[in-house]
């Protein structure tokens, strides 16, 4: 009856299947059925939903994995981005303090009556986090910086530098 319920065949069937050796040591098997039975009963309980929990897993490291991705893609793309509003601000950084550089020349020229009047980026390698100096020389004076000027003569580069 077990045979019939557990393996679906008839214990004739199984015989005329597999006939029994002449040797075989009927002990000895169910010594070796015992052992397999206590080292069966020791891996403990079965967790039936392991497998689901397997798939839930697998799904949520795809999601997971899938999310990080698409954070370090945009981590790359912001990146990039911020490198170039740094190219395009130093380059028109440059090129407005050039501009701004040869007005106020000109300017200083024109209210002084000759001399001469620039403007240097005291750190030329970084031009966004450089600071500016001022160098004026009025007419019949040595180049200097601008903090060296008279009054006076403050006064009017400070104009040159705002209108120019």
């Amino acid at each position: 009856e077990n045979c019939a319920t557990e393996l679906n065949q008839s214990l004739e069937d199984l015989v005329r299947e597999q006939p029994v050796d002449d040797e075989f040591d009927l002990a000895a098997a169910q010594g070796r059925v015992e052992e397999l039975r206590s080292r069966i009963e020791g891996f403990g309980a079965v967790n039936m939903m392991a497998l689901e929990e397997l798939g839930e897993n697998e799904a949520r490291l795809l999601f997971l994995t899938t999310q990080r991705k698409d954070i370090v893609d945009s981590i790359s793309a912001t990146e990039e981005a911020l490198r170039e509003i740094k190219r395009r601000s130093r380059e028109r950084f440059r090129h407005a303090f050039e501009q701004i550089n040869k007005n106020f020349s000109e300017l200083f020229q024109e209210l002084f009556g000759g001399g001469r009047g620039e403007m240097s980026l005291i750190e030329a390698d970084d031009v966004l986090e450089s600071g500016i100096d001022v160098i004026a020389q009025p007419p019949g004076k040595r180049l200097q910086n601008v903090l060296l000027l008279s009054g006076g003569e403050k006064a009017m580069a400070a104009l040159a530098l705002v209108l120019g």
